[in-house]
């Protein structure tokens, strides 16, 4: 008998990503080779499918959130397991201070640190001087930082102020643009936005709306709303602006009246018909799962550090 579970009760909290049928990679916390090698693993496939992905690192927080944390507070019995468990003082350093103390003691789960630099030396791949080295000059770089904060003194350069000089404040009034377009633009901007490669096949309604829309540029009437909303994202990408929108089936529309991005009906091929206008601002528009909160972070991130660009959800 099959017992089917919802997401609430699955045994990993990746799981959720079932719901996107994204692949997802479990790989042991212990491991950091395992690990680089699927993070590798894992980035190849995003960048070669344009596909979602995700990697279950499997492991535990030693001190919870932050070292100033106290995980005690919400997850009290899974910390006391882990304080009685854990090795706090690291066993290299251990070994290394006091060779002699033999003294058997209950086993302990070694921190990935200690067991990562034990393989190693083990395997010839580095000494203990090496080791010792390195992390002399990690804990004095660490050092030296902690005592040049104290008279650290921030630049405009750090922040992202930086990237929107030039531009006007809320306060401030700025002059009111022309927002006319010439008409060979709008001809310029229609050719791109109503043609599709060649051997690329719409749906038979769709191919009717595009010749709809070639016609409103034929006769200069009827223009509807989604129409003008690509000639608006056109004239910005020639300008060099970024577009960038983002939402659930914004790419289609949600009543199927945008249409920025096309299938084709024989393959899984998709078509953004912004791209043919050769501009040097850059576009992208694509679904997104409905995350408000999630979307929306991350949109308000990329409107704050890009000024040059029109950044929608």
């Amino acid at each position: 008998m099959k017992v089917s579970r919802t997401p609430s009760s699955s045994p990993y909290a990746t799981d959720v990503a079932k719901t996107a049928n994204a692949p997802i990679f479990h790989v042991n916390g212990d491991d950091p080779e395992a690990v680089v090698h699927v993070l590798q693993l894992a980035t190849e496939y995003r960048q070669t499918f344009n596909k979602d992905v995700v990697v279950d690192i499997v492991c535990y927080r030693k001190s919870g959130h932050n070292e100033a944390d106290e995980p005690g507070f919400t997850q009290p019995l899974m910390y006391e397991k882990i304080r009685k468990q854990v090795c706090f003082a690291t066993c290299w350093e251990k070994k290394r201070l006091n060779p002699k103390n033999k003294k058997k003691k209950k086993k302990q789960k070694v921190p990935t640190l200690e067991k990562y630099r034990a393989k190693l030396i083990a395997e010839g791949i580095v000494t203990e001087e090496q080791v010792q080295k390195m992390t002399d000059t990690c804990m004095q770089e660490y050092s030296k930082a902690y005592v040049e904060a104290s008279s650290y003194k921030p630049s405009k350069m750090d922040w992202l102020s930086s990237y929107w000089k030039g531009f006007k404040s809320p306060k401030q009034i700025s002059l009111i643009r022309k927002t006319g377009l010439p008409r060979d633009t709008i001809m310029k901007l229609g050719q791109a936005i109503t043609s599709v490669p060649e051997g690329f096949q719409l749906h038979p309604n769709l191919e009717k709306i595009m010749e709809r829309k070639r016609e409103m540029f034929r006769s200069g009437k009827g223009f509807d709303w989604a129409t003008a909303e690509a000639l608006a994202f056109g004239s910005l990408m020639l300008e060099g602006n970024t577009v960038h929108l983002t939402g659930q089936d914004v790419e289609r529309g949600t009543f199927s009246h945008r249409h920025a991005v096309l299938h084709d009906i024989n393959t899984d091929r998709t078509f953004l018909p912004l791209h043919q206008i050769g501009a040097p601002g850059p576009c992208y528009i694509h679904n997104s799962p409905l995350s408000e909160f999630a979307s929306l972070g991350f949109e308000l991130g990329y409107s704050l550090e890009t000024p040059n660009a029109l950044v929608l959800w």
